[in-house]
């Protein structure tokens, strides 16, 4: 298929530090850069708040960041945000997960609350599990390993019918300098 087959195509800058999201309709060429998230301008930070057994997600991106800032926090939440759980995909991560928290599970928690925001933004349109093409930024420094595991996370936060669907297809970042 080619993205002109699919009712919606939506690109996500899934980022170490940051994400965001566009989207575009090919048939009416209607395009959305998505640039206010939680309330914030362009993109979110890539931060989670967990529960002490980082089982549960308290919040994210900018809420995960304020909550740890500025209130207080009871017994039952961990008492920092989770960063950086991207990075543990490369060959060197740059920041050391806590204690009890897979940096699989990390990139899969967050994602599953990243989906939220983009289908409720095209929801009213199409079947998101059949009529979107979804393109993920990757680093250029990921091997095909590393891709496997962030494809099985897409799946396991529920951005796919089946693991292997053609629904997700995977595009190198590219710095300009």
């Amino acid at each position: 298929m080619y993205w002109e087959d699919y009712r919606c195509v939506v690109g996500i800058d899934f980022g170490i530090t940051n994400s965001g999201f566009a989207y575009v309709h090919p048939a009416n060429k209607e395009y959305i850069s998505y640039g206010e998230l939680q309330g914030f301008e362009i993109k979110v930070p890539t931060a989670l708040l967990y529960d002490n057994e980082f089982k549960n997600v308290q919040s994210w991106g900018f809420r995960a960041l304020k909550q740890h800032r500025g209130c207080k926090l009871t017994k039952k939440v961990y008492n920092k945000p989770v960063e950086l759980f991207l990075s543990h995909l490369g060959k060197m991560p740059i920041n050391p997960l806590p204690t009890g928290l897979d940096y699989k599970k990390a990139i899969t928690d967050y994602l599953h609350e990243f989906s939220y925001c983009v289908k409720q933004h095209i929801w009213r349109y199409v079947d998101f599990l059949t009529q979107v093409l979804i393109v993920l930024t990757v680093p250029v420094e990921f091997d095909d390993d590393a891709i496997a595991i962030l494809r099985d996370c897409v799946f396991k936060a529920g951005l796919l019918k089946d693991k292997y669907s053609q629904n997700l297809q995977f595009i190198t970042e590219c710095m300009y300098m």
